[in-house]
């Protein structure tokens, strides 16, 4: 059996292993990490190596002197939180700025990055990348979203204690909703995935702020006659002509098959774009790409529009219609 990256079965279980680069050794004083994963599972140690490995790579990046100040501070930070009682001269070279920028950077940010070191602000972006390591469950569409969710929210709160219930309901409020233009319920999906990330945190990584998401969404953002008086009016048949003519005349000759495609099936414009080929019969359409399983469904094709589906079809340069 083939065994995962980073990982070693012996006899006790398996082991974490990670080589040290060549160059590094001598300063380092070892040639490899390797530790216990108290375990004889597979999946167990599939989960528990990414902790280990994350920390050991910051290290050799440490060792190599090209870390940010912050990604020095935060290593310290794991050590001592995962009680381990750091050597004052391993202390003394992660934390050394290594280049000018360094210096310059540890100058004007000392308060904060003392504040990380003594575990009195907790950095939300150095455990992105171990959290998508256990989203492996989840559909990768549904896993990008997540993950773009959260970069927007640390973009805007660096700190976990900078993000308030007050702050976050202002940021969505006003960057979201009235700058972003994003609707309530994606507003929603937003905070759902935010609190996946902070229960994660709080779980797996001592991060021992309460979760700032609650009641920071409104009920709605405008009132019921508003609603109405935008609502997608129902195009008339003379519309759609008027919307065909315009594409052909522009000789946007995609333009004018997806509005004819949109006026006989019915289906979304996002449906339609992603149709592929082999999803493509000679009298129906299968959508199997729509928001939700629910909307997994056939179209028949109507007759009007059979030449047009087949000519689609054969002028495709993609796996796409």
């Amino acid at each position: 059996m083939n065994v995962p990256q980073y990982l070693q079965k012996r006899r006790q279980g398996y082991y974490a292993v990670l080589e040290v680069p060549r160059a590094l050794r001598g300063k380092m004083g070892k040639a490899r990490f390797i530790q216990s994963l108290q375990t004889d599972s597979l999946k167990v140690a599939e989960v528990r190596k990414h902790e280990l490995i994350g920390r050991w790579k910051a290290e050799i990046q440490a060792a190599q002197g090209n870390s940010p100040n912050l990604d020095r501070v935060v290593l310290v930070r794991q050590k001592m939180a995962a009680k381990v009682k750091p050597d004052p001269v391993d202390i003394a070279m992660i934390l050394t700025p290594q280049t000018d920028h360094d210096m310059s950077d540890l100058e004007t940010n000392r308060k904060d990055l003392s504040a990380v070191l003594h575990g009195k602000k907790f950095p939300l972006k150095h455990h992105l990348a171990a959290y998508e390591k256990t989203l492996s469950h989840i559909e990768a569409k549904s896993k990008d979203m997540r993950l773009s969710d959260i970069r927007r929210f640390i973009k805007k709160f660096k700190y976990a204690e900078d993000a308030t219930n007050r702050d976050v309901k202002e940021w969505v409020e006003v960057n979201l909703i009235a700058e972003d233009g994003l609707s309530v319920a994606t507003c929603r999906r937003i905070m759902s995935n935010l609190r996946q990330y902070w229960k994660y945190l709080t779980d797996r990584k001592d991060l021992n702020v309460l979760e700032p998401f609650k009641y920071v969404v409104p009920d709605r953002t405008v009132s019921r006659k508003q609603q109405v008086a935008t609502r997608r009016k129902d195009i008339e048949p003379e519309d759609y002509r008027t919307l065909l003519q315009a594409a052909q005349e522009k000789g946007d000759t995609q333009l004018a098959y997806l509005i004819q495609l949109g006026a006989y099936t019915g289906a979304r414009v996002e449906e339609l774009c992603s149709i592929k080929l082999d999803k493509v019969l000679p009298d129906r359409l299968l959508v199997e790409d729509a928001k939700s399983p629910a909307g997994w469904r056939t179209i028949p094709l109507h007759t009007d529009i059979l030449d047009l589906v087949a000519t689609m079809k054969k002028e495709s340069k993609d796996e796409y219609l």
